[in-house]
């Protein structure tokens, strides 16, 4: 956990404050080794072998993987995504839904100009420069990977999962 809650501290009512977070450093420690990492040209999958061989303890407690520290950009998760390492917090990135016919629990991301961002500079792990840096590396390296909506059938963007499906 980068950001532990601060533990103790009443307001006037007597009741626990949450949401006030500090930063552990030695965490933060291996979140700009990550970006420094991604910004020289290592792929997320080797920087989560990498840490993964050093011992490190992931955020959950849990061994490192690439979708943890590549996320999902649209979605704005991840290590590399988390503007939280900018001094930023965000509120209201994705929604949560069950599913009728399934009965699970589905989230689906809002439009960006639904998130709610507030300031907390005292917050911040990493400059601006090699946030940028990365945020543009990642624009650089990521495929189109999903039909755009444009109408073009989902088979012109990927192969067939087997050899005759385009057959039939």
């Amino acid at each position: 956990v980068l950001f532990r809650s601060v533990v103790g501290e009443l307001d006037e009512a007597g009741e626990p404050i949450r949401g006030n977070l500090t930063i552990n450093e030695a965490e933060a420690n291996v979140v700009r080794r990550i970006f420094r990492d991604y910004i020289n040209g290592k792929s997320p999958r080797a920087i989560a072998f990498a840490l993964n061989k050093e011992l490190v303890s992931g955020p959950t407690g849990k061994g490192w993987t690439a979708s943890t520290i590549i996320g999902n950009r649209k979605r704005g998760t991840g290590i590399l995504n988390n503007q939280l390492y900018v001094g930023k917090r965000v509120w209201n990135r994705l929604c949560y839904r069950r599913n009728p016919d399934t009965r699970k629990r589905v989230s689906q991301p809002n439009p960006p100009g639904d998130w709610l961002i507030a300031d907390a500079a005292e917050l911040r792990i990493m400059e601006d420069e090699p946030w940028r840096e990365v945020q543009a590396h990642q624009e650089r390296r990521s495929r189109k990977t999903r039909p755009d909506n444009s109408g073009a059938p989902d088979w012109r963007h990927r192969p067939p999962k087997h050899r005759f499906s385009r057959l039939l």
